[in-house]
């Protein structure tokens, strides 16, 4: 039996336990954590100078991997893992005045004919292959899927409270990290632009 009256009014608050403020940091972490990995992922897909040509990459890397989980076929990728000979044509072809983009092109008519003759002998798959889905298509879906991870970061950000200061931190982070991946903000690195050039870039964005 109670030899006081208790007093804890309509609407009683309490101080949070420790496992609630634990909770709360982690929540915090993960959103500082979204914004970065989202914010490189935007100059990787969207803001870079070479941000087409590694779009398209992934994409060619996101298919293939789709392919190879349902046929076991492993197709290369063309707008990666050049070989010594492929970088000794396009040297030589540039050398002559030539175009050396079309060692690339050329791996990539490679890569349409062997995913074409994978289609025609499992078709079953030609849904997965995509033979008919220009590889760009998948490009462009990569950089608006970047777009809307970093909408839902900066909201799941606001979501869990995280300061301004710690959003801006996170946001230039990875930023910079993408934009150390541009090689014309890497040649102004070269030129004595320093550090600050990818974060002047970034900072334009932002």
């Amino acid at each position: 039996m109670f030899l006081y009256k208790t007093g804890f009014g309509d609407n009683p608050t309490f101080a949070p336990s420790f496992a609630d403020t634990m909770a709360k940091e982690q929540s915090q972490r993960d959103a500082a954590a979204a914004l970065w990995d989202t914010t490189r992922d935007l100059a990787d897909y969207r803001d870079n100078s070479n941000a087409e040509d590694v779009a398209i990459g992934e994409a060619y890397a996101r298919r293939n991997k789709a392919i190879f989980e349902a046929t076991g076929v492993q197709l290369p990728n063309p707008r990666k893992d050049f070989t010594e000979k492929d970088l000794q044509e396009g040297a030589r072809i540039a050398d002559a005045g030539g175009n050396p983009w079309s060692v690339m092109e050329g791996r990539e008519a490679a890569w349409q004919r062997q995913a074409a003759e994978l289609a025609r002998m499992k078709p079953e798959f030609a849904g997965v292959i995509g033979i008919e889905r220009p590889i760009v298509q998948d490009a462009y879906a990569i950089t608006r899927g970047a777009e809307e991870a970093a909408g839902a970061a900066e909201a799941q950000a606001n979501a869990v409270g995280l300061g301004r200061g710690r959003k801006l931190a996170s946001s230039l982070a990875g930023g910079v990290v993408g934009a150390l991946r541009d090689p014309m903000q890497v040649a102004t690195l070269a030129l004595g632009g320093g550090a600050a050039a990818p974060a002047r870039a970034l900072g334009w964005r932002l």
